[in-house]
């Protein structure tokens, strides 16, 4: 009776191709340094690891449940049970902001961005929008603001209409 140590897509180590996009990244077989996917996935490596150590505490083992695993001092991601598993929780409802984005076209874009983003694109302070983000009740509904429990990080949805309130996390009273 033979066994095998390692599933057919454990056995290699893979790279992300030149220019490969996230959906094509999740679609591969193989394992990849977290290092080399988390720039292309915008996965926060804090987040990641904060998650397993939760799996282990659980008595879990990180590998079969979310597919990651530290080596020594790697940490791997083995893309085929990551992929679902990213697509399910760990999938940013947010978008970056590309550098070359000027004031006046943030404000024609529609979606969610970091408030600390916005800030750096918009003449008027961070801080000035997180105290009247705090202090409006509504401040979701007038100005898109909302400040995620989960996160501790103010979010900016623009148009604020463009999603509904579930998108930030609050429910509809």
């Amino acid at each position: 009776m033979k066994t095998d140590i390692l599933a057919p897509d454990e056995a290699a180590l893979q790279k992300p191709k030149e220019g490969e996009t996230a959906e094509t990244l999740l679609r591969r077989e193989g394992v990849f340094f977290f290092k080399n996917i988390a720039p292309i996935l915008y996965l926060d490596a804090i987040a990641i690891r904060r998650e397993t150590r939760k799996l282990v505490a659980a008595g879990q083992n990180p590998w079969q449940t979310m597919g990651v695993r530290k080596i020594w001092s790697h940490w791997l991601v083995r893309m085929k049970i990551f992929a679902p598993n990213y697509r399910n929780r760990l999938k940013k409802r947010w978008q970056p902001i590309p550098g070359s984005w000027d004031s006046n076209r943030l404000l024609e874009a529609e979606g969610v961005f970091k408030m600390a983003d916005v800030a750096r694109q918009l003449p008027s302070r961070d801080a000035s929008i997180r105290r009247q983000a705090k202090i409006s009740p509504h401040a979701w509904d007038v100005m898109g603001v909302w400040k995620d429990p989960e996160s501790d990080l103010f979010w900016w949805t623009w148009p604020a209409s463009a999603l509904g309130s579930r998108a930030c996390g609050t429910t509809e009273e």
